[in-house]
């Protein structure tokens, strides 16, 4: 996502993909920052798009899957249609961390795609309708795994010192976010968050 994006900097806030500004200040800053932040995502929801959006899915034993269909232009309609990809994002809605932000709950963080393969997502194959659907499964602990294996290689190098973020996801605060990219530039054409129900395992 950082390369997608292309952050630089430890704390930054990013809109529709392309969009950036700074993420922290001083405290007297920060009214300012919300303000200036606020109006750019508004503006953002204003802009139409061709594309819609609709995503379902289950959490069942620490395991989340579901299915996702995008409506958008058919094949070779224009250059769009053979330029986006669909990211499926695993994310936490409260994840508790003590960093130097000062910030304690952290919300929405991203812990991974839903989708096996690539982190750049899936692509965008249409049928002669304009409609795309894919499924979607992975394992929680899966991505814990991975996770893990990626913040040890950055424990090797810059990151070595830093303080870690917890790695444990807990299946009751999972959410499910689609993001449909267009792939040269990077910026978001449409975004949803899946409606997920939770399958406790007394209930099966």
């Amino acid at each position: 996502m950082q390369r997608w994006l292309e952050v630089r900097g430890p704390i930054v806030h990013a809109v529709d993909g392309t969009r950036r500004a700074p993420g922290v200040g001083r405290y007297r800053q920060g009214e300012k920052i919300y303000e200036a932040i606020r109006d750019v995502v508004a503006d953002q929801l204003k802009q139409p798009t061709k594309i819609q959006i609709e995503a379902k899915g289950t959490v069942r034993k620490g395991r989340v899957a579901g299915q996702v269909v995008i409506q958008g232009p058919p094949p070779n309609a224009d250059d769009l249609s053979s330029g986006l990809v669909i990211q499926v994002v695993i994310a936490e809605r409260g994840v508790v961390f003590h960093g130097s932000s000062g910030v304690v709950i952290h919300r929405m963080v991203a812990r991974g795609l839903a989708t096996e393969g690539s982190l750049d997502g899936v692509r965008y194959t249409p049928d002669a309708n304009g409609r795309c659907e894919i499924t979607f499964g992975r394992e929680l602990t899966e991505l814990v795994t991975n996770n893990k294996v990626h913040l040890d290689s950055l424990a090797k190098g810059k990151a070595s010192g830093n303080t870690r973020i917890g790695l444990r996801i807990d299946p009751k605060s999972v959410e499910i976010v689609v993001v449909v990219r267009e792939v040269i530039s990077g910026k978001v054409a449409q975004a949803s968050k899946c409606h997920l129900e939770r399958v406790e395992a007394s209930a099966e």
